[in-house]
């Protein structure tokens, strides 16, 4: 229910990131500022739409949701830039691969790869017409064709489960890969599937009164432990108990940054010789 809204409304990151990039190539900042506006304006209307959503459903009347929502955005503004200066003074090695609690910043690190692969180098050097990646134009029509090809399935065959293929939702969780990992993603899915497939089908009643609150619970339960963590082991220096669960997805590549970081040595480069 959450997503209601915003599943189904296409975000403006990779469209902002292509104009800016086009119309001011080898400028980073005016790509980076162009994004933040073009993109958090519009996502944070969709949620903000989703919530009072969710209010209408829940019955709650519109000008208390409006107040709640006002009260949180002026009270968050503050937190947050709070909690950033409190963070980069208090927790050595910040953002680098070697810092405490994994606060390696893994969302800054793709903004910042999207500085130069959109801003430095430019969508026209890097996708345009005979450039080294222009076959990626391509999964344009591969988008459309998924969509239309798993629409036409579940018309022809209605009693199949490929009626609940829903391509926008692969290609988007898909899409954020970067910077979350294989790892994360496999959690939300097994959760997914026994609550709403195991748990629904053999205690319906329990799943249409308990499962919103769970997913709630969940959101609030994943916070509460991200804040728990920083505030006793990572502000403290302890040792965080160890276990597969914590460190076995550490041996792959998604947790072996080495392997899917490139570190340029003084004087190397990346992609082609000369760019067209």
């Amino acid at each position: 229910m959450i997503y209601a809204v915003t599943a189904n409304a296409p975000g403006l990151n990779v469209i902002t990131e292509f104009i800016i990039g086009y119309m001011q190539p080898g400028r980073p900042v005016a790509m980076m500022m162009f994004k933040s506006f073009g993109y958090m304006m519009e996502n944070n209307a969709l949620t903000y739409t989703s919530d009072m959503k969710i209010g209408h459903y829940m019955k709650v009347p519109p000008r208390s949701m409006f107040r709640a929502q006002l009260f949180a955005v002026v009270w968050l503004s503050l937190v947050q830039v709070a909690v950033y200066n409190f963070l980069r003074n208090n927790i050595e090695g910040i953002c680098t691969p070697d810092a405490s609690a994994g606060l390696v910043c893994p969302g800054a690190r793709t903004y910042f790869v999207a500085s130069i692969i959109w801003g430095v180098i430019g969508p026209g050097r890097m996708f345009g017409s005979g450039s080294q990646y222009s076959w990626i134009h391509y999964f344009w029509i591969i988008g459309v064709g998924a969509t239309a090809l798993a629409w036409y399935l579940a018309r022809r065959y209605p009693r199949t489960w490929l009626r609940y293929v829903y391509m926008p939702a692969v290609f988007s969780a898909s899409g954020l890969i970067p910077p979350a990992t294989c790892y994360m993603l496999l959690a939300y899915i097994c959760f997914g599937l026994f609550f709403n497939a195991v748990i629904k089908r053999k205690f319906p009643g329990w799943w249409y009164q308990y499962n919103y609150i769970l997913s709630g619970a969940l959101d609030i339960g994943n916070g509460l432990c991200a804040l728990s963590i920083v505030l006793f082991v990572g502000l403290t220096n302890s040792e965080f108990p160890e276990w597969w669960g914590n460190t076995g997805f550490l041996k792959t590549l998604d947790g072996e940054r080495s392997a899917v970081l490139k570190h340029l040595n003084p004087g190397e480069t990346i992609g082609p010789t000369t760019w067209s």
